[in-house]
């Protein structure tokens, strides 16, 4: 609901307005300003390693929430929704909210504990899956090879505004394919 109609120009005024119309005679209600500065942090974290990158930074012309990709995998239809793609620096990369809770302090969030959460939970195949799935699309248009135009998979934990950055093994799907 929120998460789709984030993206527009971040407008700080206009998120808090947002969020509090989607709670407003919600048991979230007493929660919104929580989770506007959930939000808000969200999207002023330089989350990459260029300093100049923060999610309220991209264009909403370079911003593609729910992508929607559907391709044939071994005679069978994988079709799903990646949550967001964005072009930062003329690459294509990959967004995905994670909401696990992973523990109450900040420690719970350090980046051994999420790439053992990404483990258990196959983010690590459901990002490869996302970027074949791009991959096959931006084929269409794009005249550089995909690694050269793909910047990676950003799965972002937003409870502890702690996000991973990392390339996805795309050899996960070769026993599938």
């Amino acid at each position: 609901m929120i998460k789709e109609q984030l993206h527009c120009e971040f407008d700080s005024a206009a998120v808090q307005g947002l969020i509090y119309e989607h709670t407003k005679g919600t048991n979230l209600e007493a929660w919104s300003q929580d989770i506007f500065e959930m939000i808000d942090k969200v999207m002023h974290t330089p989350f990459l390693d260029d300093p100049e990158f923060m999610l309220c930074n991209i264009p909403s012309s370079q911003f593609f929430l729910e992508m929607e990709f559907a391709f044939d995998m071994c005679g069978n239809m994988m079709k799903g929704f990646i949550d967001a793609v964005f072009i930062w620096k003329n690459k294509y990369f990959i967004l995905d909210w994670k909401t696990n809770f992973l523990g109450n302090c900040e420690t719970s969030y350090l980046e051994e504990n999420i790439k053992k959460t990404m483990q258990q939970q196959d983010y690590f195949l459901q990002a490869a899956i996302y970027s074949e799935a791009l991959k096959r699309y931006i084929q269409q248009f794009e005249k550089r090879n995909f690694s050269a135009c793909f910047g990676g998979a950003l799965y972002v934990f937003l409870r502890g505004n702690k996000a991973y950055h990392f390339h996805p093994d795309l050899s996960l799907l070769e026993g599938i394919q």
